[in-house]
């Protein structure tokens, strides 16, 4: 199944050559440019014989290249994203054993120190695409490694083989083809997300262009909406993102079907969708399907995307039923189902599970299971079936939050805070604002409080986190409130966040 799909990528190369592949900032992209970075890194690969693959990069033409060029050479990747330090990058390899790491873009080279298994993709030179048939592969083995956080501080990735990915895009790529025959899905997330990989992977198997939002234009609706309306020959007509990021093309008026007519499709999931933006988006976009996407990382990106239609602001939002072959329970810490209405942990089960955490004895492996041959994911959320198998969601039971789309574990934050030298206590809190998080305070207890080592600790979060878990403010105390029990009272931190405004950077 996965090979089919793929196979209907590489055709693609050949049989329309100067059809737009991607929309980029730089300009459109055609088949026969991308398949010439495609078939320089296939070169490298063939030469190297890498057994796994990191990719440093944006959103460039060869870090697309990397990503197609490792899947149809059957080699195993993970993405880091360019706004991560090398630090992460030299985590990540190590987690992965990797012996390949490739550069998106030459300035990264610098970040980078020297070896001989770091790749320049810049001074490879074109090469016309001439592969026809894919490697084969097994149906286990690993297509992507999807590197997350982890509550030691140190990365942990999520294996999803090609048989789990090629269930999901089963059903997705469907509906990506139901909606436009041959249109242009909008890409937002990062390509080190799921989001982002199944943006780019099932978009080009769906006879799809992708039009890529860099993340510096994240705060600018109109630099976004003018990148999607520039190119005439692709016009946008799907859409995947956090309601977060909606939420600010929102912000821009001309956020409408008068400049997107073709706009027709919109996923909207990572986080908590308000019922003032599906009205919004319902009145920008009359003729449009809103459908509420969820699926942990762990089971290959997506297994609900349900249609939204009028909804009463005082309940929740249904997800519907699942897609796909994936199915869905509600249970108990130990396993047993609970009937419908009865609130408990979310269990996917189905062909979408991946194949559990690197490195395996990760105590988080405990969360992927098989029952009667079907293999299972202990969400970690919280939730309820209704009487037709419904999903509703009711939170999360451990110390995991979404922010800005990214799921984090606020325990590595402080992890991470507290191995700064003048550390002595810290903590981290989610600020909600109707149910979403909108921001991420730092507390911290300073061994020599002054704004230099005030400043020097944002900086040290800046260089061992993900931009993305560096918190939005900090609020530093001469003294940690503590509980009866010895720990920190974060009940009591919660009463100090109004006292005094907090220090951003």
């Amino acid at each position: 199944m996965f090979s089919t799909m793929i196979q209907s990528i590489v055709d693609r190369f050949h049989a329309t050559p100067e059809a737009i592949a991607l929309v980029q900032l730089k300009g459109p992209v055609s088949f026969a440019t991308l398949g010439q970075r495609v078939q320089a890194v296939l070169g490298l690969l063939t030469q190297q014989h890498p057994t796994f693959c990191v990719i440093y990069g944006h959103k460039e033409v060869d870090t697309v290249a990397s990503i197609l060029a490792c899947t149809f050479a059957n080699v195993p990747f993970s993405v880091v994203d360019a706004s991560n330090p090398y630090q992460r990058v030299a985590q990540v390899q190590a987690v992965h054993a990797s012996d390949c790491l490739l550069l998106g873009d030459s300035s990264y080279q610098q970040r980078c120190p020297e070896s001989p298994t770091t790749h320049d993709l810049a001074s490879l030179a074109d090469q016309p695409f001439v592969l026809r048939r894919c490697v084969e592969r097994q149906a286990n083995d690993p297509f992507y490694v999807l590197t997350t956080s982890g509550s030691s501080g140190t990365p942990k990735g999520v294996k999803i083989s090609y048989d789990s990915y090629a269930h999901f895009h089963h059903w997705y790529g469907a509906l990506l083809e139901a909606n436009a025959s041959q249109g242009t899905h909008v890409n937002h997330a990062c390509l080190s997300f799921d989001m982002g990989i199944l943006d780019l992977v099932s978009s080009l198997a769906s006879h799809q262009a992708v039009c890529m939002l860099p993340h510096t234009f994240n705060a600018m609706p109109r630099q976004n909406l003018n990148l999607l309306t520039q190119c005439g020959q692709a016009c946008a007509t799907s859409w995947f993102s956090t309601p977060s990021f909606l939420e600010m093309m929102c912000l821009d008026p001309k956020f409408n079907d008068q400049s997107l007519p073709e706009l027709t499709l919109f996923f909207i999931g990572g986080e908590f969708v308000s019922p003032a933006l599906i009205d919004t988006l319902a009145t920008r976009f009359p003729k449009a399907t809103l459908r509420h996407a969820y699926g942990p990382t762990e089971t290959s990106c997506v297994t609900h995307a349900h249609p939204i239609r009028a909804i009463d602001p005082a309940t929740l939002l249904s997800l519907g039923l699942p897609m796909g072959n994936n199915r869905i329970t509600i249970e108990t810490p130990d396993g047993t189902p609970l009937a419908p209405g009865r609130i408990g942990e979310v269990v996917i089960y189905g062909p979408q599970v991946g194949h559990g955490y690197v490195p395996a004895s990760h105590p988080r492996n405990v969360a992927f299971g098989k029952r009667h041959g079907e293999r299972y994911y202990r969400t970690g959320d919280m939730g309820y079936l209704d009487a037709q198998g419904h999903l509703f969601l009711k939170g999360r039971e451990d110390g995991q939050v979404k922010w800005r789309g990214n799921r984090i574990e606020l325990c590595e934050i402080e992890t991470v805070a507290a191995h700064s030298p003048n550390v002595t206590h810290c903590a981290v809190l989610p600020v909600y604002q109707d149910k979403t998080v909108i921001d991420l305070i730092l507390f911290a207890q300073l061994l020599e409080p002054s704004p230099h080592q005030q400043r020097a600790l944002d900086e040290h979060l800046r260089r061992h986190l993900p931009k993305y878990m560096v918190p939005s403010a900090y609020k530093f105390l001469t003294q940690m409130p503590m509980n009866l029990h010895g720990k920190i009272d974060r009940h009591q931190l919660r009463a100090l966040r109004h006292e005094s405004s907090a220090i951003t950077y």
